[in-house]
């Protein structure tokens, strides 16, 4: 795995690829949490988020966003707290998520976000220094956060794809992209406010008239 990540910083690896050769690799129909993380390297707190962001950038039931968003808040939390290794509660490691699911996931954010993987190279590493990073990783963990409410619509696909795009630059010593990824974490933020505000808004109108 540190090879492939290697391969992935200097570009003869696309990451949707190295996330696809992890999945395949695993016999089972449904991955459980805990080995899709041990796949890609249990030190591999990025391209574990990454797994776990591209998969919320399709619509999924209730439930799932949560989940995942309250994995993508805690792996930032414990890269921000410089562990070693992944660490993923107990109650979580044998949650599962279909291999066909996963695949697809991946097949579609190639298709959308594949330029990423294109066009990033090394760059602008004034953006890259180690405040910088931590920037990205609280924001990660803001946008894991958000990801677990109950927002309709954009709940979950902007800050996925978000996620995707800021670790993706990241990796790739972009600093340009990692940039350009925290204003429009930024914005999505604002988006993500203004709609759950509405949504508050109109549950509050609608209970206000069924109770007259």
């Amino acid at each position: 795995m540190v090879k492939n990540l290697q391969s992935l910083k200097q570009q003869e690896i696309p990451v949707f690829s190295l996330l696809r050769e992890a999945v395949k690799k695993n016999p089972n129909d449904s991955i459980r949490i805990e080995e899709l993380v041990s796949g890609l390297g249990r030190s591999s707190f990025d391209l574990a988020i990454i797994a776990i962001s591209v998969p919320m950038i399709i619509p999924m039931p209730p439930g799932i966003p949560a989940i995942a968003g309250f994995l993508i808040a805690l792996f930032s939390f414990q890269s921000l707290r410089n562990r070693k290794h992944i660490w993923i509660p107990q109650s979580l490691k044998e949650k599962t998520i279909g291999k066909e699911t996963l695949l697809k996931s991946y097949d579609k954010a190639e298709k959308y976000l594949g330029w990423i993987a294109r066009y990033t190279r090394p760059r602008m590493d004034l953006f890259l220094s180690q405040g910088f990073i931590r920037l990205y990783l609280i924001i990660i963990l803001l946008l894991g956060f958000i990801m677990t409410l109950p927002i309709p619509i954009v709940g979950n696909t902007l800050p996925a794809a978000v996620c995707v795009i800021m670790l993706i630059a990241k990796l790739r010593s972009d600093g340009l992209i990692s940039l350009l990824s925290l204003f429009a974490a930024i914005l999505v933020v604002a988006i993500n406010s203004f709609v759950a505000f509405q949504t508050w808004n109109l549950l509050k109108f609608a209970v206000l008239n069924g109770s007259h």
